[in-house]
C-alpha cells in the first residue's frame, strides 16, 4: 500500500486487522469457520465487473449484494493503466488481492477504473472510484504533444467508506524539441509511484509525486512549469504550455503527464523549456504523471501489487477491473 506514512519504494505488501492508519471495516462482520458446513439456499460463485465502454472515459459502476450463507468474499481488484504519450509508456494500475468478511444482505459499492488515454489532443483520465487526470488542450493547434491521462481508480465500497482500492496508473511525459542527447526517463508512475522525470544534459522535467504534489524542473531552463497537485480520490491533470522556437514559425504545445486515481491522487509532471542557438541547446520536456495510492481498510486482509495491473497499449485505453468470488 502506498500511504503518507509509507514509503514510496515498498512495491508489495501484506496488510493485516488492526493497521493503526486503516478505516473501521464492516461492523457486522463475522469470522469464517475453518470447517463450514454447506448452507441451505447458498450457491458458490464469481462475478466480474468490468467498465461499460472500452473507448469511453466513464468508469463502471455498480452494487452487489452477498448472497444468502455467504460469509466470506475473494476478491482481485486492478486499477486502470496511465496513457502513453511519445512513444512512452503510461504506468500499470495496482492489483489487490485477498479476503472480506461479509454478512448475507449487504450491498457491495463496485467502482471499475478505466484506462487514462494518450497520443492525441484530448488525453482524458479514466473514470473510477479515484478519476485519472486530464492532459488536453482546445481549440487544437498544428503542432502539440501532450502526456497521458491518467488511470482510474478500482475499489470495493461499503456504507460509503473503501474497503479495498485498486490505484490508477500515471499518463506518460513528452519528448518535444529534442537538439544533442536523447533524453531518458518520462513513463508513467505505476500506482503508488512518482512519475518519470526526462532528462539529458543536465536538464531535468521531473515526473509528478505520489505523495499527490506536482513534479519540478532542474538545471539551467529559460523557462519551467511545475505540475499540478492531485486533489482527493482524484489525479491531477497535466500542464500545458506554448513555445517557439526549433525553427518553427508556428507555436508548439507540449503537455505533461497526468496523475493517476486513488486513495489518494497522483501529481502530474513538470514543463521544462530552453531555446538557446548560442550553444545550440533546444529542449522542451514534459515529465510523467504519478500512480495513484493503494488501499486496504483494517479488518480486510490484502496484498497491494502496485504494478500487477494491466500496462497502457498505444492508442487505447487499459481498463481496470473487479472479481469477487465466493464460497458455502
Amino acid at each position: 500500500m502506498t500511504d503518507s506514512s509509507t514509503p514510496s519504494s515498498v512495491k508489495r505488501r501484506t496488510l493485516i486487522k488492526g493497521a493503526a492508519w486503516s478505516v473501521p471495516v464492516v461492523a457486522a462482520a463475522i469470522a469464517v469457520p475453518a470447517h463450514a458446513a454447506s448452507v441451505a439456499g447458498c450457491t458458490p460463485g464469481q462475478k466480474s465487473f468490468t467498465v461499460p465502454s472500452a473507448t469511453d472515459a466513464a468508469g463502471g459502476l455498480e452494487n452487489w449484494t452477498v448472497p444468502a450463507g455467504v460469509t466470506a468474499v475473494s476478491y482481485v481488484v486492478t486499477g486502470g493503466a496511465g496513457g502513453w504519450a511519445s512513444h512512452l509508456l503510461g504506468g500499470h494500475g495496482a492489483r489487490v488481492i485477498g479476503t472480506l468478511a461479509v454478512t448475507p444482505g449487504d450491498v457491495l459499492t463496485i467502482n471499475i477504473g478505466q484506462g487514462g488515454l494518450g497520443g492525441g489532443s484530448q488525453n482524458t483520465g479514466g473514470g473510477g472510484f479515484g478519476t485519472g487526470g486530464s492532459t488536453t488542450i482546445s481549440p487544437v493547434p498544428a503542432y502539440r504533444l501532450l502526456g497521458g491521462g491518467g488511470g482510474g481508480a478500482s475499489a470495493i465500497v461499503f456504507n460509503g467508506a473503501p474497503l479495498v482500492v485498486a490505484g490508477g496508473g500515471g499518463g506518460a511525459g513528452t519528448l518535444g524539441w529534442i537538439y544533442g542527447t536523447w533524453p531518458t526517463g518520462g513513463v508513467g508512475g505505476d500506482a503508488g509511484t512518482d512519475g518519470g522525470a526526462v532528462s539529458a544534459d543536465g536538464f531535468v522535467a521531473g515526473g509528478g509525486h505520489a505523495d499527490g504534489t506536482g513534479g519540478v524542473a532542474s538545471g539551467p531552463y529559460q523557462e519551467t512549469t511545475a505540475g499540478q497537485a492531485a486533489s482527493g480520490h482524484n489525479g491531477a491533470d497535466g500542464v500545458v504550455t506554448g513555445r517557439l522556437g526549433a525553427n518553427r514559425t508556428d507555436v508548439e504545445y507540449i503537455g505533461t503527464g497526468a496523475g493517476g486515481g486513488g486513495y489518494t491522487g497522483g501529481g502530474s509532471g513538470a514543463i521544462a523549456y530552453i531555446d538557446d542557438n548560442a550553444t545550440d541547446v533546444h529542449k522542451n520536456y514534459g515529465g510523467a504523471g504519478a500512480g495513484g495510492a493503494s488501499y486496504v481498510a483494517s479488518g480486510v486482509a490484502g496484498t497491494i501489487d502496485n504494478s500487477g495491473g494491466a500496462a497502457s497499449v498505444a492508442g487505447v485505453r487499459t481498463a481496470g477491473s473487479v472479481t469477487l468470488s465466493w464460497s458455502c
